[in-house]
């Protein structure tokens, strides 16, 4: 009788083992279906899915976009993480865990992506950009943004050039600039190109700005009626002013700029360029680079979004170092007492590639030495307009002084 009901025991602990056994495989597959099949996530009700939406979201990382194909959402292509985009308002009675593009064809998996509550403001300059005499087609969108993959998405696109650079092409889509591989272009059709572009830049230089009922006895102080004259007349005339990576992608031909485009610029940092410089370009939305001597001004000063800083070195703008003219150091200083210069104002001001010689002096080995020490660009005297293929290391300017007329100032920047 025992033996009968240790057998019956053993059999009903088989049983047992057997059943937990065979629940424990069909979770994991059940597991393992959820992890490689996103597409049919373990929620009831759209309620859920809706905590993750907002109308203006950013990818959390790089994913898939869905499209729906008869009520079945498949991968249909790729987006990167950190794109920000807008979503169609969401209806939680469909019960399905996507969120639909604004305006396009296109869903993202409700986990995929992180509320924001502001856009980030996109650089819109581009749209400024005269475009390149050429159409790019492609067979599918593949578009790029610092190098990593934005958009991969089964639709054909083609679209004017607004920027070139080595083996890129950058073009407009989602309200900004993308670049496109040169491997991934189908074709290029070349375009009537009307020559509405600028072939050449006046380059303004200003330094010193004073209250009308103040007084300076420089030639290069401008009285701020004066000052607010000339940039009223370049805002009327729609001018644009670009930046300086902007202009000097105008020098490598990396893109077109309108033709009544200007590049301002101000020498030291002294004497108004901390009040009367942002409140004017401020008021005409007009940017301005400031070359400032770092050693002698705080660039903390300077937070006006309308101004960039960049170098006009860090103790080299004292006159009499250096024989012949006023005689600035870069001229003729040790070379390790140069390089430690330029490291020290490049290290201030973010690394910045741009330099003004101190009184427009300047000499081959300053030259030399500015390329070793990182600038790419450098600007002197000598009022001429800056032209793409232009030397970058000598690029001229047009020194703005009080005694200049109106028709004076016009025949510059025209």
């Amino acid at each position: 009788m025992n033996k009968k009901k240790f057998l019956i025991g053993l059999c009903i602990m088989l049983i047992i083992i057997m059943a937990f056994s065979f629940s424990g495989v069909k979770s994991i597959l059940f597991i393992e279906k959820q992890v490689n099949n996103p597409l049919k996530p373990t929620i009831s009700t759209g309620e859920k899915v809706k905590t993750y939406y907002h109308d203006k979201i950013v990818t959390n990382k790089d994913t898939y976009l869905y499209c729906n194909e008869n009520k079945n959402y498949e991968k249909c292509g790729k987006i990167g993480k950190n794109i920000e985009l807008e979503l169609e308002s969401f209806d939680e009675k469909q019960n399905i865990p996507y969120f639909q593009l604004k305006g396009q064809p296109y869903f993202l998996f409700y986990q995929d992506v992180d509320k924001i509550d502001q856009m980030k403001k996109s650089n819109q300059n581009y749209k400024k950009y005269i475009a390149f005499p050429e159409k790019v087609k492609m067979k599918k969108t593949i578009l790029y943004k610092d190098d990593h993959l934005a958009f991969e998405l089964p639709e054909s696109f083609e679209s004017s050039v607004l920027k070139v650079d080595d083996d890129k092409r950058y073009v407009e889509y989602n309200n900004d600039l993308y670049s496109i591989k040169e491997e991934d272009i189908t074709s290029i059709e070349k375009q009537e190109d009307n020559g509405s572009y600028a072939k050449a830049i006046s380059v303004l230089n200003y330094h010193f700005f004073y209250e009308d009922d103040a007084s300076c006895g420089e030639i290069i102080c401008l009285k701020k009626s004066m000052f607010e004259r000339q940039m009223k007349y370049l805002a009327d005339e729609g001018y644009y002013t670009p930046t300086m990576q902007e202009f000097e992608w105008f020098l490598d031909g990396k893109i077109r700029l309108p033709q009544k485009s200007v590049l301002i610029t101000v020498d030291d940092g002294a004497l108004g360029a901390d009040t009367i410089l942002p409140e004017i370009l401020e008021k005409y939305n007009l940017h301005a680079s400031l070359f400032l001597i770092t050693g002698w001004n705080d660039k903390n000063k300077f937070t006006s979004s309308h101004i960039e800083l960049h170098s006009h070195s860090d103790a080299m703008h004292t006159p009499g170092v250096c024989p012949d003219g006023q005689g600035g150091g870069i001229k003729c200083l040790p070379k390790d007492t140069i390089l430690a210069d330029l490291k020290k104002t490049r290290d201030l001001l973010n690394q910045t590639t741009a330099f003004a010689y101190p009184f427009y002096e300047y000499n081959q080995r300053a030259i030399d030495l500015l390329k070793e020490a990182g600038f790419t660009m450098a600007f002197i005297g000598s009022r001429k307009k800056a032209y793409p293929g232009i030397n970058k290391m000598l690029i001229p300017r047009y020194s703005i002084v009080s005694s200049y007329t109106m028709n004076e100032f016009i025949g510059i920047v025209s």
